[in-house]
């Protein structure tokens, strides 16, 4: 008799707790993590004894409603916050145990940024601020210009390398913050509603560039709100009322 084989299926995830579905390398472990935020005689869980895990290479969207804990959790995720509870682990090191020097060091080294609204200087140009995180981990000022124009070449921005922010769209504006979260050569890339201001053809121009860059080996990691660009990554953690509630991973 033969065995007819089974289609793989999506892995449902235990609640409050996401691991993804591959053996690999931890780059970023969230432990029994909490935030309690003090609202006069209140206390607010932003984030309820979460645990999660993503492994080198990871390419995962973070989904949930608005007041889920989105927000919180990628402020933690990005070392940009403490939890009250529980332990986050960075490459194997709990950050919690760094001072704020330290955290600012491994930040910016580990992880990059890319924000809703580009979050630009506008008094610097488009390679002065791809060089800017360069400059905050003591790369001289000519190395570091060199980088920010090798990066603008690779998202193709050649053609911007003097251009003020308010010179460029908003899609060209993305494009530099994410050369800027390449600046130091970050293991894990961490996009907040990259699309959410922009437009249909340059939100589809950002989506292919971070997939790009999980092809590169890249962890990639996508808070959205939106469907079609929640529906891309390989993986999903759902987010309500500050707990997972669920997700799936390739079994």
């Amino acid at each position: 008799m033969v065995k007819k084989k089974t289609k793989k299926t999506r892995k449902p995830v235990k609640s409050s707790t996401w691991r993804s579905g591959k053996k690999g390398k931890p780059v970023l472990e969230l432990k029994n993590v909490s935030k309690i935020y003090t609202m006069g005689e209140y206390k607010v869980a932003a984030l309820d004894d979460v645990c999660i895990e993503i492994l080198e290479g990871d390419f995962v969207a973070v989904i949930g409603p608005s007041g889920s804990g989105k927000s919180t959790l990628l402020h933690l995720m990005g070392a940009l916050d403490r939890p009250t509870k529980g332990k986050i682990l960075l490459d194997g090191k709990d950050i919690g145990k760094l001072d704020d020097a330290q955290l600012a060091k491994v930040r910016g080294k580990k992880i990059g940024f890319v924000f809703q609204f580009f979050q630009l200087v506008p008094s610097l140009t488009a390679q002065e601020n791809v060089a800017l995180p360069m400059w905050f981990q003591d790369v001289s000022y000519g190395d570091s210009i060199e980088k920010a124009k090798t990066l603008l070449e690779s998202v193709g921005l050649a053609h911007r390398f003097d251009h003020l922010p308010n010179q460029m769209s908003g899609g060209e504006q993305q494009r530099v913050a994410i050369a800027r979260a390449l600046a130091n050569d970050p293991s894990i890339i961490l996009a907040d509603e990259p699309t959410g201001n922009l437009d249909t053809e340059s939100g589809a121009g950002v989506i292919e560039t971070l997939k790009k860059l999980h092809k590169l080996g890249k962890t990639v990691i996508i808070v959205t709100h939106d469907t079609a660009v929640a529906g891309i990554p390989d993986k999903h953690i759902s987010l309500m009322d500050g707990r997972v509630i669920g997700g799936y991973c390739p079994v």
